[in-house]
């Protein structure tokens, strides 16, 4: 069952109007698509298999996965972008009317593998410095010691590690604010 209302109406009953002038404007509220700007740097990472989970601002507790139906290649010149077309996989209609706001995560492979950290690890400085706290296992106890790095990408919580750690380290992510060089920490 579609429904189609009438959201706005241009001209009044008995009203003179010329071909090609609008008289309403349709608004179908099932099947709604979401079109989203994607930078152009990611067009030859999506494809339509691609992983897209929504998430809307009216909805704030709930998400949606969805599927690109389209992959509009006109991109906009001055922001660099292009048009993704998103329809939500949805048994039950989604209570969501044209012109709200929603947001999408899109899973891309990057192509590449790189050591992270929980961002509660990462310590940022006003100078630009960022630092986390390394724990050195040693002949009985754990001490610790900071480590200057270089970060990348940003997801899910984590912080990509470009320079200054190694896969496999423990790092601190609690209290780590307050710690000296050297100082005996318990891990837990």
């Amino acid at each position: 069952m579609t429904f189609v209302f009438t959201s706005e109406r241009f001209a009044d009953v008995g009203e003179w109007v010329d071909p090609g002038d609008g008289l309403v404007e349709l608004v179908a509220t099932d099947k709604l698509r979401f079109d989203f700007r994607v930078p152009q740097t990611h067009y030859t990472r999506i494809d339509m298999s691609t992983v897209v989970e929504l998430s809307l601002d009216a909805l704030p507790e709930s998400t949606l996965s969805g599927r690109i139906q389209a992959i509009v290649p006109v991109k906009d010149p001055g922001a660099r972008t292009f048009l993704l077309r998103v329809v939500a996989n949805a048994d039950t209609p989604v209570m969501v009317t044209p012109g709200m706001s929603a947001r999408a995560k899109i899973r891309v492979d990057t192509g590449r593998e790189a050591v992270v950290v929980p961002r509660d690890a990462l310590l940022l400085y006003p100078d630009g410095r960022k630092t986390v706290w390394i724990a050195d296992q040693g002949a009985g106890e754990t001490t610790v010691h900071e480590q200057r790095v270089e970060t990348g990408l940003e997801f899910d919580g984590l912080v990509e590690i470009r320079e200054g750690l190694e896969a496999g380290v423990v790092v601190v992510t609690r209290g780590n604010e307050a710690l000296q060089n050297g100082q005996v920490v318990q891990v837990r």
